[in-house]
């Protein structure tokens, strides 16, 4: 029998709340790994909300739910959480690159890679605090009241899986078919726009196109855990897409971890206990070189992922 629309929705939505309210109580502790767990809660949440919006918006509206509101907040604070997982990443990606050999290794490498460690470890209890404040500030369980209220209106709207007047009653996979299809072709435009963007703004434009690849991938893998298959014909493009955000994922942790050396380092001291030593801005200015092949290898497999995806959509 196939899948409802509105059944499968529901499904995503609670057992996403779950995974919310757990990992809410973590980042309150500072648990490892609760802040990179919520972000991507809440992405995957937002991710199929938005895709899913056109289906699920009449019936939301009529139940009295503002469902642009909630996307919203749902992007607001899986941007304040963001701030703080990137600062996760800066570090581990720097002591990853510098174990690789991207600095010789000696004691101003030491130095730079404990230096680095403490301002992504303050930037990172900043950043968290901020998004525990956020959360307070929208009120207690307010998201998840909403979204247990929207489960409820999607199931609701999946009746006995008659379509008729009724998009939350559509077969799921020819849904999800129309949302791939939707999507896939606005990253091709994203990316056809960031191949013309003056090179100031290419890394802008490029996380644009990572950002729509990302959601697209986070919307089928949500979907397609409820038995729910990938629909025929459209497997290339998945392939394609998922190569997209993941190469690009790695060209924008590497712009990311550069911008933070540079401003690590410009925030110290020229002089005084504080200030570093030409050895060890030397060793951090190597650091930042070697990410310029990371970033060529990176983009390199992109372009290759791009003419995959505009191939498969031809």
């Amino acid at each position: 029998m196939a899948s409802v629309l509105g059944d499968v929705l529901a499904a995503v939505i609670q057992e996403q709340v779950t995974a919310l309210a757990e990992h809410e109580r973590g980042v309150r502790d500072d648990a490892p790994d609760a802040v990179h767990q919520d972000r991507v809660t809440l992405r995957r949440l937002r991710s199929v909300l938005a895709a899913f919006s056109a289906d699920l918006d009449p019936a939301a509206t009529a139940a009295g739910l503002d469902l642009p509101t909630l996307t919203g907040r749902l992007r607001d604070t899986a941007r304040a959480f963001g701030l703080a997982r990137d600062a996760e990443v800066n570090a581990e990606l720097a002591a990853a690159a510098i174990a690789g050999g991207a600095v010789a290794a000696g004691p101003a490498t030491d130095e730079v890679l404990r230096v680095l460690d403490e301002a992504a470890i303050t930037a990172y209890q900043e950043h968290r605090q901020q998004a525990v404040a956020l959360l307070d500030d929208l009120g207690p369980d307010t998201l998840t009241a909403v979204l247990t209220a929207l489960a409820a209106v999607a199931e609701q709207g999946a009746g006995d899986g008659d379509p008729e007047g009724e998009p939350l009653a559509a077969d799921a996979e020819a849904a999800l078919a129309r949302v791939i299809d939707e999507q896939a072709a606005h990253v091709l435009r994203l990316a056809r726009k960031a191949k013309r963007a003056a090179p100031e703004d290419a890394a802008t434009a490029l996380h644009e196109v990572r950002k729509k690849a990302k959601r697209l991938r986070y919307t089928i893998e949500e979907i397609t855990a409820r038995d729910v298959a990938v629909p025929p014909g459209r497997q290339d493009v998945v392939d394609a897409a998922h190569r997209i955000q993941k190469h690009l994922g790695t060209h924008h942790d590497s712009v990311g971890l550069i911008d933070f050396v540079r401003e690590t380092v410009a925030e110290r001291p020229a002089t005084g206990r504080r200030a570093l030593s030409a050895t060890v801005a030397f060793a951090a200015g190597e650091l930042t070189g070697a990410e310029r092949a990371v970033q060529e290898t990176a983009l390199r497999k992109y372009r290759a992922a791009r003419r995959a995806l505009r191939d498969a959509l031809a």
